[in-house]
């Protein structure tokens, strides 16, 4: 969520990709007579200009001034930023149902953002062409890099700053929100469809108890109450599905719904000989 709201949020602020006409990344990659010129983030928000690395920079310094970890992924004549959402491997689900669309790195999941399209082309289609682009090279993996932020500034140290107002103007926070919700909706919608289309083609109660559970951490609690209620009626003493109702009312405020839920629990654990468990009330 906060890469996306980035992503629009530098956009609103009128960042675009401009080649740097002096030293541009594709002649000083690999070529030790071309010094690099790399902006630092200050100067590329004053100025709303930057080529790849330079919008890299950018992007992957305000993800980690909230300690989300980030990246670079050079492959030939480009560079891009990446960040970890933390997510383990294994559940790649929970971010997107095609595993390809996520890089697996020592245990969890990274997103690629061709960068360079902020501005001009939504988060969605960014992600999809940084894939893309590193998918392209797959046959000479030597030809593609990923270097993570901090282990790169253990070498190259973070430059210290005085804090002083850049003069930005940043825009309509409505826009940003506009386009954050889009892509978030789509993001989500793609991720539900997937656990309802598994739920929908198993019948099992697990498929549907793990379908209303997903649907509730991202708010679709219609989709959840459902799900759960389905689990129910596969088996009426399915106790997860009731425990999960009780805890789904409860975090809308239906209290009475709540107790309603955790007493039929209660109730089950009590009539299979469970008192003795640690969830028993």
């Amino acid at each position: 969520q906060a890469a996306i709201q980035i992503y629009y949020g530098l956009a609103e602020l009128g960042i675009i990709y401009q080649i740097d006409p002096t030293s541009p990344f594709t002649a000083a990659q690999d070529n030790p007579q071309i010094v690099d010129s790399i902006s630092i983030p200050r100067d590329t928000l004053v100025r709303l200009t930057g080529d790849c690395d330079d919008l890299t920079a950018v992007y992957t310094a305000l993800l980690e001034t909230l300690g989300i970890e980030t990246a670079f992924i050079t492959v030939p004549g480009h560079i891009y930023a990446a960040f970890n959402t933390g997510v383990a491997s294994k559940d790649f689900r929970k971010v997107h149902n095609d595993k390809s669309m996520t890089l697996s790195i020592d245990g969890t999941l990274w997103v690629p953002v061709e960068i360079t399209l902020m501005g001009t082309d939504d988060f969605l289609s960014a992600w999809r062409i940084g894939v893309m682009e590193f998918a392209a090279v797959a046959d000479t993996p030597d030809l593609r890099h990923v270097i993570k932020t901090r282990e790169a500034q253990e070498i190259f140290r973070p430059v210290g700053l005085v804090e002083t107002d850049l003069g930005l103007q940043y825009g309509s926070k409505a826009e940003i929100v506009k386009n954050f919700k889009r892509d978030m909706d789509k993001l989500i919608d793609n991720v539900i469809e997937d656990y309802k289309e598994t739920a929908s083609s198993s019948k099992r109660k697990r498929d549907f108890n793990k379908l209303g559970i997903i649907a509730a951490q991202f708010g679709r609690t219609s989709t959840a109450e459902e799900a759960f209620n389905a689990a129910l009626s596969l088996d009426r003493n399915y106790l997860n599905p009731k425990i999960n109702l009780g805890n789904l009312y409860y975090m809308e405020e239906e209290y009475q719904d709540a107790l309603r839920n955790y007493l039929g629990a209660e109730r089950t654990m009590a009539e299979a000989g469970r008192q003795s468990s640690a969830i028993y009330p």
